[in-house]
């Protein structure tokens, strides 16, 4: 499969998975705090089992590099991308959020450009 090929492949399953969690974030009647408790669960339940499944018996050891500084400074990126994903599904329209998403990686390309020269 050409490079190319493979991310479109990507960007369809992210696509894919993005759209109708935002429909149900929207069906969903709960409050942000309630939302983000069951999305948080869910997501370390579904990671620890892959992390546990992809490396069998040497898991702990793969998650040993996330105690670093750095791998908290992601842990705490990547939680602030959920929580503002949440908020931003609560108070605008779905198609403001996906667009803000689909664009980010255009402005992570501009400001690298502008900011490594």
């Amino acid at each position: 499969m050409s490079t190319r090929a493979r991310g479109i492949l990507i960007t369809g399953c992210g696509v894919l998975v993005l759209s109708p969690d935002t429909l149900l974030i929207r069906l969903l009647d709960a409050d942000i705090a309630t939302t983000l408790f069951w999305r948080g669960t869910a997501l370390a339940l579904g990671l620890g089992s892959y992390v546990f499944w992809r490396e069998r018996g040497a898991a702990r050891a793969a998650l040993m590099p996330l105690r670093r500084p750095l791998g908290w400074c992601l842990g705490l990126l990547f939680a602030l991308s959920n929580i503002l994903f949440v908020f931003t599904v609560a108070h605008t329209t779905t198609a403001d959020t996906l667009a803000c998403l689909a664009t980010a990686s255009i402005f992570c390309c501009a400001f690298q450009r502008h900011f490594s020269s």
